[in-house]
């Protein structure tokens, strides 16, 4: 019994003995937490003004549509995005009700005001180029020379 008690003894002075070679050190640390709180957003650019000459068959036909030569609209945005399409209300240029626009979905005649969509999204968009058609009709009715209608195109997050 007394062999016992004996080898208790030795693992508890070996233990205090480990314990006593450790040097304390003082040691502190601080967090933070860095947040972005990232607004939803969109935007768009469009390309460079377009000419659009019509053949004489499509002057005789009556409209002329550029399936060859589209406006390209560059789209950013967080939660997708709706794009509307006005006219500059130009009476004596190119006309509103005259001029169209198609970016997928179906003709927007630019005399809408702005109200009917010309593309919508419903995802994230990170410089997508979407290609919108022009389509001119009435064309009888101008003259000789160029008529000129600057749109706006607006965009609006769906968030």
């Amino acid at each position: 019994m007394n062999k016992k008690i004996v080898n208790l003894g030795i693992a508890i002075v070996t233990l205090v003995a480990v314990a006593g070679t450790q040097q304390a050190h003082a040691a502190t640390t601080a967090d933070t937490t860095v947040n972005l709180s990232m607004q939803s957003f969109a935007a768009i650019t469009a390309t460079a003004d377009i000419i659009v000459a019509p053949t004489l068959a499509q002057i005789v036909a009556g409209s002329v549509t550029t399936t060859d030569q589209p406006i390209t609209l560059t789209i950013d945005s967080t939660n997708g995005s709706t794009v509307t399409v006005e006219g500059d209300g130009n009476t004596v240029g190119l006309a509103d009700a005259d001029l169209e626009l198609n970016a997928g979905a179906g003709w927007v005649s630019a005399a809408s005001g702005g109200l009917v969509p010309l593309y919508t999204s419903s995802v994230t968009q990170s410089a997508a180029n979407v290609p919108v058609n022009v389509r001119i009709s009435n064309l009888s009715a101008y003259e000789v020379g160029t008529h000129s209608n600057t749109v706006t195109f607006t965009i609006v997050d769906s968030d």
